[in-house]
């Protein structure tokens, strides 16, 4: 049971790790996305 409960916690652990990694990749994605953006707008407007 206890071996249970730590593969368990080792395993939350992993996930939360990774669901924290995705999420900082995709705010990266989204901020380069706008950034592409606002160049491509800058270079419409010159």
């Amino acid at each position: 049971m206890l071996k249970l409960t730590k593969l368990h916690r080792y395993f939350l652990s992993a996930l939360a790790t990774v669901v924290f990694f995705l999420i900082a990749l995709t705010i990266l994605a989204i901020s380069l996305i706008a950034a592409n953006q606002q160049a491509v707008s800058i270079k419409v407007i010159f």
